[in-house]
């Protein structure tokens, strides 16, 4: 199967070296009989004998509709062939293409290089891997709207000035970008071309169950003796691999926290996290790929910043959840592709009206919101780090300053001055960051410094895996159902 995706590839790619004019209708008409050809004989040859391949309804539809066959994989799907095709295929209309030739020469390699006898599951892993490293230049328009779909006060509150429960539509974005109706062909052009390419897109969530009766807890294990961790595989959010040891930030129900993590561990107090990309500024000769005006955070700043959003983990505020509101938060947390129109997925047994009203309650309480999904803008690499230090003004300096990257998350206990972060960093400036982190540790030997490998795969949740197991809230405290 590995041999013929990447035949595939390299078949599409040689094709679209001599078919290149939109215009040219013949050429338009080809590149539909090749993605056809492409996806029906490769769904043909597997879809009986390899059990990876999506069967069913489902797929057919896919097939049929999209020329795509569908490989489930983690979270998502490897869909062949537009889950490379999109890279190449330069047949396409002037609005959706790029203003610049994309560089999937980095793509070329692995295609090239990898042994298929490494089996199916590196191959997706380390493609999707690869492909977050392909850079896709931007228009202004298309920067300009990014910029506001990556705004963590925009995402949070609709137009009216209420918690936003599903994504917002363009009426929404016209006028939060200053403009009038007659912009609107320009918003929605450059709304297909950021999610078309997926550079940036509005169908994620990000989830705090501590609202409703949930912890989080910490702890670490030796690698060598990973059974330790066995019993709450359901509940890992964080899984960090240090040089020592792998840290793991686990979300349990409060009812059963000591009962599933009977050896060493602490509780966290807060989650902080922010989106901070107004520095991406891309032009068209830009050597640093639209960083140009970033600037390393000091660590040891006293700067403060504002715009981010903290949870406090210690608060419960749903005393109580009826059933319909479990099986609507088990729901938000089995897929990764929230929309509008796929509300009534949520329950079974509720009117899209009753979905609705629960959903604003829940938005209401902050238990979760619209989160965007980020690539191609240079961001793919992004460290993991653990400090502790009592030192209470240096802990604000440290986590202050790690807010102010691109997009950070930081998770907390004050009392102890624990910090287990990760942040994406500018690829041109990694190496930059992991010399100050290191000079910082130097200048202040007291603090604990722990840095990850940044080119580890460590695993990194925004949503607890609720779908996985029944619970139930009683009293601000969440149990397991047995």
């Amino acid at each position: 199967m590995i041999s013929d995706i990447i035949e595939g590839y390299f078949k599409t790619q040689s094709f679209f070296e001599i078919n290149n004019n939109y215009n040219n209708v013949d050429q338009i008409r080809k590149k539909e009989i090749l993605y056809r050809e492409l996806s029906h004989e490769f769904y043909k040859k597997y879809a009986e004998i390899h059990n990876k391949v999506l069967k069913g309804d489902l797929a057919k539809t896919y097939l049929e509709d999209f020329n795509t066959v569908m490989i489930p994989f983690k979270n998502g799907s490897f869909l062949f062939p537009t889950s490379f095709k999109i890279y190449i295929d330069n047949l396409k209309d002037i609005n959706n293409t790029p203003i610049r030739k994309i560089d999937a020469s980095i793509l070329d390699s692995y295609m090239n290089s990898f042994d298929p006898s490494l089996g199916l599951e590196k191959f997706l892993s380390e493609f999707f891997d690869v492909i977050k490293s392909i850079r896709i230049p931007l228009r202004s328009r298309e920067v300009e709207l990014f910029h506001l779909l990556t705004d963590i006060n925009f995402l949070s509150k609709n137009v009216e000035g209420k918690p936003r429960i599903v994504p917002p539509t363009d009426n929404e974005m016209i006028p939060s970008l200053g403009f009038d109706n007659k912009k609107k062909s320009r918003v929605n052009r450059a709304f297909r071309f950021l999610k078309s390419y997926r550079v940036c897109y509005l169908n994620t969530i990000i989830m705090n169950p501590s609202k409703f009766g949930f912890d989080f807890l910490s702890f670490d294990y030796p690698k060598d003796y990973p059974e330790i961790i066995k019993k709450v595989s359901d509940f890992i959010f964080w899984e960090i691999p240090f040089q020592k040891n792998n840290t793991v930030i686990a979300c349990i129900p409060s009812g059963e926290s000591d009962k599933l993590l009977d050896f060493e561990s602490y509780y966290l107090d807060n989650w902080s996290w922010n989106l901070n990309l107004k520095s991406f500024q891309p032009e068209k000769h830009d050597p640093l790929e639209g960083w140009k005006t970033f600037q390393i955070p000091d660590f040891n700043s006293t700067n403060r910043i504002s715009n981010f959003v903290s949870w406090d983990l210690t608060k419960s505020n749903k005393n109580e959840l009826r059933e319909t509101e479990i099986e609507i938060l088990r729901n938000l947390t089995r897929s990764n592709n929230f929309s509008i129109n796929s509300i009534t997925s949520l329950s079974k047994s509720l009117s899209p009206g009753g979905i609705d009203y629960i959903l604003k309650n829940l938005a209401k309480n902050d238990i979760y919101r619209i989160y965007p999904g980020i690539n191609h803008i240079g961001l793919n690499y992004y460290n993991c780090i653990k400090f502790q230090t009592h030192k209470k003004e240096l802990f604000e300096n440290l986590l202050h300053s790690i807010l102010s990257f691109p997009i950070a998350h930081v998770f907390s206990n004050r009392e102890t001055g624990i910090i287990i972060c990760y942040f994406h960093v500018p690829k041109n400036f990694l190496t930059d960051v992991l010399i100050n982190i290191r000079m910082f540790s130097h200048s202040y030997p007291s603090v604990k410094v722990e840095i990850s490998d940044p080119f580890s795969y460590p695993k990194i949740n925004r949503v607890p895996k609720l779908f996985k197991y029944d619970f139930k809230v009683t009293n601000g405290i969440a149990y397991l159902k047995n």
